[in-house]
Parts: structure tokens; C-alpha cells; sequence
């Protein structure tokens, strides 16, 4: 059969019993399946039942292969299995190479489809992850946006109270000189015009006192 199949450019796996056939279908994905009616311990058409009993190996085309003659019971049990052939020996090479090509193509066909739909769900959870990931950034960023606007908020506001703060200490400070002074500069323009002169000592007197009060300040 592998002489055979050859120019196909098939790759075989052989199983000289049922338990290893079921092993090797855990381990690969096949476009076909050529088994022996007469096998050791469990039959082909047992195995065949096992085989489409099980999900992942359900649709692999099974061709059952014989040496002898098969009464039309076992062939429809064969079909009921899931059989969709029988080779008999001795084997024309053209017709079994015909036959796999057909499951081959189909396997191909099938898979496309397959392979298609996983890099499509890969493009999409991938697209879901960068979302996800600019999602994230984004909420980082406006995070941050938020801080430096509380913190430049804060500043601000510190700002103004401290400006509020001068303003008001300088206004103070103003009135608090400006009244010594005012008296002061009263009583020296009084002294230079005058009248005020028989009172020297009186407006030296507040002079002192208001230029000491300025003095404290």
C-alpha cells in the first residue's frame, strides 16, 4: 500500500493492531483510513465502530480492506460502521491511488476552511488583547491627566491664597505706616510755616513717638 500511495506524496502511519490505531488517532489528524476486516483480536468493522464513535475521528473516511469474500451482511454492517469503500486484493494500484486522492483533496478542502477560521479567531483575540492593552493605557493616561490636574488645581488655589495673603499684609502694612507718617509730616509742615513753633517740643515730641511706632512696625 505505501509502494503504492507513494506518488501521492502521503505520509503513512502503520498499526498492526486496533489498540494502536486508536493511539495513533489521539496523535494525528488523517485524510483516510485503509483497515483489514481480519484483524487481531477486534475486528476492522469493531474498530471502525469505535472510531466514529469518537468526535475528533468521526469523519475520517474509512476504506476496509480484504482478502476475502464479504457476504452482503458484513458489507452493510460495514457501511452502517461508516465505511465508504472496500478494496479487495489483490489491490490495482490505479484505482486504490484514485480512490485516496479523492479523500485527500477532501481533507484539504476541509482543513482550508479550518486553518482560515483559527487565524481568524487568532486575529480577533489578538485585536481584543491591543484593545484591552489601549483600553488600559488610555485609563493609565486620564489617570494621570487627573492627578496633574488636582495637583496643578492645588497649586493654584495655594497661589492665589498666598497672593491673597500679600495683598493683604502689604494693605496692612500701608495703613500701619501711613498713619505715624501722616502724623509726622502734619506736624513738620506745621513747624517749617510757623505757628506751630511755640509748640517745638509738643510736635518733636509726636514726631519721636510716631517714627519709634514705625520703628516697632
Amino acid at each position: 500500500l505505501e509502494v503504492m500511495l507513494a506518488p501521492r506524496g502521503c505520509s503513512f502511519v502503520r498499526a498492526p493492531s486496533a489498540d494502536e490505531a486508536l493511539l495513533a488517532l489521539l496523535r494525528y489528524d488523517f485524510a483516510a483510513m485503509i483497515l483489514d476486516i481480519r484483524m487481531p483480536g477486534m475486528s476492522g468493522i469493531e474498530l471502525a465502530d469505535l472510531i466514529k464513535q469518537r468526535r475528533r475521528s468521526q469523519d475520517v473516511p474509512i476504506l476496509f480492506l480484504t482478502a476475502h469474500l464479504v457476504e452482503d451482511a458484513d458489507v452493510l454492517r460495514g457501511y452502517g460502521v461508516g465505511a465508504v469503500d472496500y478494496l479487495s486484493k489483490p489491490i490495482r494500484p490505479e484505482i486504490l491511488r484514485s480512490k485516496i486522492a479523492v479523500f485527500i483533496e477532501l481533507h484539504r478542502k476541509t482543513k482550508a476552511p479550518a486553518a482560515l477560521n483559527d487565524a481568524l479567531h487568532r486575529e480577533i483575540s489578538e485585536r481584543q488583547t491591543a484593545q484591552r492593552m489601549l483600553e488600559q493605557a488610555n485609563q493609565e493616561l486620564e489617570r494621570r491627566v487627573a492627578e496633574r490636574t488636582v495637583a496643578l488645581t492645588i497649586a493654584r488655589d495655594e497661589a492665589e491664597r498666598q497672593s491673597r495673603i500679600k495683598d493683604e499684609f502689604l494693605a496692612t502694612l500701608s495703613l500701619e505706616l501711613r498713619t505715624p507718617m501722616n502724623a509726622i509730616l502734619g506736624w513738620l509742615s506745621m513747624l517749617t510755616k510757623g505757628p506751630a513753633k511755640n509748640d517745638a517740643e509738643q510736635a518733636i515730641d509726636i514726631i519721636q513717638r510716631n517714627t519709634l511706632m514705625h520703628a516697632k512696625l
